[in-house]
């Protein structure tokens, strides 16, 4: 197995990807709760962003093979 074929086979395990689209989420919590829900804005991007944290979390279990 080759350099790229280890680093592709860890890209693409399903821990990464969670990780990476919580990370994101956990970002971007503010935009996304000014477009979801503008009259509560800041109750709703503080949960989007505890979500995304906890996704990114559950990503890094996976990840790491602890679950």
């Amino acid at each position: 197995m080759t350099y790229l074929e280890k680093v592709l086979s860890r890209v693409t395990h399903p821990g990464f990807i969670i990780l990476l689209v919580g990370g994101v989420i956990g970002f971007l919590s503010g935009p996304i709760a000014a477009r979801l829900w503008p009259e509560k804005k800041e109750t709703a991007g503080l949960a989007i962003k505890a979500g995304g944290c906890l996704m990114a979390l559950v990503g890094i279990l996976l990840l790491f093979e602890f679950i």
